[in-house]
């Protein structure tokens, strides 16, 4: 997501990864009286990361999880999701197809980071929009587990 809004993208650019992921959180800290209360959680891909970096903490006051050795942010994603009760009240915000996928299974919507820098401004749902061009083994691994949990 951070290489999706501008501003965030400036950041990682000129000052790194953990800069643009402070100012994802602060963006989302900000929004957060806008958005009636919501809580925000942010899920970063923690691959190849120091070991020392904790599953989850807070940063400007947003929860944040990490994914840790073998498993990605979008599959932590899917791994949360499944984890919740009542979905009714859960958006994602992502333009990752695979995420969206995951999402489409837990009856999550999804919408675009965009959304992020225009707050009353509605964007079209992520997985709405036009495919990405997606490699062939990734394709097939994203079906297969769509599958998989069609059918459990």
């Amino acid at each position: 997501m951070i290489g999706k809004i501008a501003r965030l993208a400036r950041i990682l650019d000129e000052d790194g990864l953990e800069r643009s992921r402070e100012a994802l959180a602060a963006m989302l800290a900000g929004l957060t009286g806008q958005r009636g209360g919501r809580e925000f959680v942010i899920v970063f891909d923690g691959q190849g990361a120091d070991e020392a970096l904790p599953a989850t903490c807070r940063i400007r006051g947003i929860k944040c999880h990490f994914s840790r050795r073998g498993t990605d942010a979008d599959d932590l994603i899917g791994e949360l999701l499944a984890g919740i009760k009542d979905r009714r009240q859960v958006a994602v915000i992502s333009a990752d197809n695979k995420v969206a996928n995951k999402c489409k299974v837990y009856g999550v919507p999804v919408d675009h980071p965009s959304i992020l820098c225009e707050p009353g401004k509605k964007r079209p749902a992520a997985h709405s929009a036009p495919a990405k061009e997606i490699p062939a083994d990734k394709a097939g691994e994203i079906t297969k587990w769509y599958m998989e949990k069609l059918a459990g």
